[in-house]
């Protein structure tokens, strides 16, 4: 399971403007994994699209000069003034502070990247956890170490404790994270995310568990590809996992992107794309057996931000039509599947307002349809949910974060009971001002789920989260910082 980088973007929700983004520091990990489709992680970037106005300069504030790279797209259609969620390559962020850029063309886009100017120093976030047992929890993100470089985090659950794993870096990496994570059992363990080579290329990467150590696996690239990601990951045994993300090529255009793992290697399956569309990625699946996953993320037409939905069937992916708000954009960040007729995914619906709401979507077997979904009492700006785990068709946890009109950030999660979507109450590690933001989740009955994210206090460095539901209530579980 994702996500969800694990957030978008992977992933992938909704970021402050760059103003404000001094004033406290917003949660890592919604940059992560409600989009999930991270292709474009930088410091201040401009971007010049033909016949597009200049955006203004902003900041993504936790990003080190020596680390950023040396070009990232443009999310069109998002709103002003925040960060949004997106997919890869010339769909991956937006900079915050003016409109939106018309649809830019395949080609013809220039990009160049201002530096900020000072590090931001250590930091930790957990961006999605899966567990294959009540005493047996796996969460991935990332952390910067000594050099000030962003390198991957594992972290378990044995049932008492959280503690560290060590984890290696891909090969000439200069910047790396995790984006997702799936355990079939507590010795098997996959997962996938991003990092960045000498050449300041985005690649995809993948690690495994094997109840001793973790080991890098290699991840064959599609023919053409530029850049490429993973941010969701399914395994339904130790040899069968399923990955999603996205790729973009040398005119600028995106593509969905879809492998399997058997055993021994990664291949590139072959994924349709929506008719139309010139950016298009994903950023969650969830399967039930080898024959029979569903992968979600989001794509642009030339018109707004649209949901999307692939199903494989055991022999090829096929798109499944997907509603979307009325006159809203929207995304699907995360996804998981109790049966092959049983599906629910979450993410986030931009408002002309620019107001997001969290969205969540249920597949029955013969159709996608939208659940509506509450937002807390106090709500602001917005409210994207980028994680769900579901352990039947009336029993599924979604977890995010929110803010208040006084720009404090809080951990949300909401629960599925077969007729309707309820917000639970969780608690947050500081009090305000201070963000704290969960990111994935992962349910193993109706009364054991796990979710994981970030906290911290207005400025540096973040902190790893993890919390758990006993089936009366949420409580914070402590876990290790590098």
């Amino acid at each position: 399971m994702s996500r969800r980088l694990g957030l978008p973007l992977a992933g992938l929700a909704v970021w402050r403007a760059g103003s404000q983004v001094g004033a406290r520091r917003p949660a890592l990990m919604r940059l992560l994994s409600v989009l999930a489709l991270v292709l474009g992680l930088t410091g201040a970037l401009t971007a010049a699209p033909a016949g597009a106005t200049q955006p203004r300069k902003a900041l993504v504030p936790w990003l080190a000069p020596s680390r950023a790279p040396a070009h990232v797209p443009l999310q069109p259609g998002l709103p002003a003034g925040r960060w949004g969620p997106g997919i890869p390559g010339p769909g991956a962020w937006l900079p915050t502070g003016e409109p939106a850029a018309a649809t830019p063309a395949a080609s013809g886009i220039l990009w160049r990247v201002e530096q900020p100017t000072s590090a931001v120093g250590p930091n930790g976030a957990l961006n999605a956890v899966s567990c294959a047992g009540p005493a047996a929890c796996t969460g991935m993100g990332f952390y910067t170490n000594s050099a000030d470089t962003f390198v991957p985090l594992a972290e378990a659950w044995n049932g008492t404790s959280w503690r560290i794993q060590a984890t290696p870096n891909p090969a000439g990496a200069t910047f790396a994270m995790m984006l997702g994570v799936s355990c079939s059992s507590a010795r098997a363990c996959t997962g996938v995310g991003i990092y960045t080579n000498s050449a300041n290329a985005f690649l995809p990467v993948a690690e495994r568990w094997n109840g001793t150590a973790w080991r890098v696996q290699a991840i064959p690239l599609p023919a053409g590809a530029r850049n490429a990601d993973l941010t969701g990951v399914s395994c339904t045994s130790a040899s069968i996992c399923f990955a999603v993300g996205g790729y973009t090529v040398s005119t600028g255009r995106a593509f969905e992107l879809a492998e399997r793992w058997n055993g021994t290697r990664w291949a590139i399956q072959a994924i349709p794309n929506p008719p139309g569309s010139a950016f298009k990625g994903l950023s969650g699946v969830s399967c039930t057996s080898a024959r029979a996953c569903s992968a979600v993320g989001n794509y642009v037409n030339g018109g707004p931000l649209l949901t999307l939905a692939e199903r494989w069937n055991g022999t090829r992916w096929g798109i499944q039509a997907t509603p979307n708000p009325p006159r809203r954009n929207a995304a699907l960040a995360g996804v998981s599947c109790t049966s092959a007729d049983a599906c629910t995914a979450t993410g986030y619906s931009i408002s002309s307002a620019q107001i997001v709401f969290p969205l969540a979507e249920a597949w029955t077997g013969t159709r996608w349809h939208i659940q509506p979904t509450p937002t807390p009492a106090g709500f602001a700006f917005f409210a994207p949910l980028p994680g769900v785990s579901c352990t039947s068709a009336n029993a599924c946890t979604a977890a995010g974060s929110w803010d208040n009109t006084a720009g404090n950030e809080f951990t949300l999660a909401e629960r599925w009971n077969g007729i309707r979507w309820a917000i639970q109450a969780t608690p947050n590690p500081a009090p305000p001002p201070s963000a704290s933001a969960l990111e994935g989740v992962s349910c193993t009955a109706a009364r054991a789920c796990t979710a994981v994210g970030t906290f911290g206090p207005p400025g540096f460095p973040g902190r790893t989260l993890a919390e758990r539901w006993n089936g009366t209530r949420w409580a914070i579980q402590p876990t290790p910082n590098p």
